[in-house]
C-alpha cells in the first residue's frame, strides 16, 4: 500500500501495535480496537460537538426571541445546517485522504 506521509504518520502507531503480536487473534483485536476508538472520538467531535454548538448557536437568538422554531417551520434550517457544516467540515479535514486515493488509482491507470 502507498501512503501519502500524513496517512502514514497517522497508521504509524497502529502498525506498531498491530506489529509487535505475533497472534493473529490478538492484532485482529488491536486492529478493531483501534479503529473503533478513531471512529468514536471523530464521531463524538463532529456530530456531539460540533452539530449540537451549530443547532445551539442558531436556535439560540430564535428561542429567545420568543420564537417556535418548530411551528415557524425553522426545524430544517436549525437542524439542518448544523449538519451540513459539520459534514463540510469532516470532508475538509479528510481531503487530503481522498486526494492521495484519487492519484493512487490514476496511477494505477496508467501502469
Amino acid at each position: 500500500l502507498d501512503y501519502t506521509p500524513a496517512q502514514a504518520e497517522q497508521m504509524r502507531p497502529l502498525y506498531e501495535v498491530s506489529a509487535a503480536e505475533p497472534s493473529f487473534p490478538r492484532a485482529a483485536t488491536a486492529i478493531v480496537a483501534w479503529q473503533l476508538a478513531v471512529a468514536l472520538a471523530e464521531e463524538l467531535y463532529y456530530r456531539g460537538f460540533v452539530e449540537s454548538a451549530g443547532v445551539l448557536a442558531i436556535s439560540y437568538p430564535l428561542r429567545a426571541a420568543g420564537v417556535d422554531i418548530a411551528a415557524a417551520g425553522a426545524l430544517p434550517l436549525v437542524e439542518g445546517l448544523p449538519l451540513l457544516v459539520s459534514a463540510a467540515l469532516f470532508g475538509l479535514v479528510h481531503a487530503e485522504f481522498v486526494e492521495g486515493a484519487a492519484a493512487a488509482a490514476h496511477a494505477d491507470d496508467a501502469a
